[in-house]
């Protein structure tokens, strides 16, 4: 699986890459290696688009500066018609118990800190409200983390060639 998004990403990134490579004379090196990351991190959430996951329309929207309307367009424009929401979950009645309880209440804090700290790592994490939704955000978006960072290591390595 993971090779068949390396491609994927490799097919996303490349082509922008390249074009970035050409039109980075006028470009300062703080503003080309800002493009290059806007440029990872786009061919990221595009290589993600279709899955399940919900932090893919939250990078697209960092990357396009957050107007949603450019979001849509793009997504028009790449042929995919697929609307990302993330719904918020009720907190579940355990855990609403465990609460209740001075024992747990201490390790249910402990781990609501936690839960924050995560949520400020993911792309959109802040909008979802399930903890279960978000650990399951997190697996998806550490796997295409892996993918991202397999390619441009081959691309620092010289085995791809833009």
């Amino acid at each position: 699986m993971e090779e068949y998004y390396g491609r994927k990403y490799a097919g996303y990134l490349l082509p922008s890459l390249a074009a970035v490579m050409r039109s980075s004379s006028s470009l300062s090196v703080d503003e080309r290696d800002q493009v290059i990351k806007l440029v990872a991190d786009g061919s990221l959430a595009a290589t993600a688009r279709g899955t399940s996951c919900c932090w893919s329309g939250a990078l697209a929207r960092q990357v396009l500066g957050g107007d949603r309307r450019r979001v849509h367009r793009a997504r028009r424009a790449s042929g995919s018609s697929r609307v990302w929401s993330c719904v918020s979950k009720r907190r579940s009645r355990v855990c609403l118990r465990r609460s209740l309880r001075k024992s747990r209440r201490q390790s249910c804090e402990i781990t609501e800190g936690r839960i924050e700290v995560l949520k400020d790592l993911i792309p959109g994490g802040r909008l979802v409200k399930s903890s279960a939704v978000l650990l399951q955000e997190a697996v998806d978006y550490m796997m295409f983390l892996e993918v991202q960072v397999g390619v441009l290591s081959s691309l620092a390595a010289g085995v791809i060639d833009l």
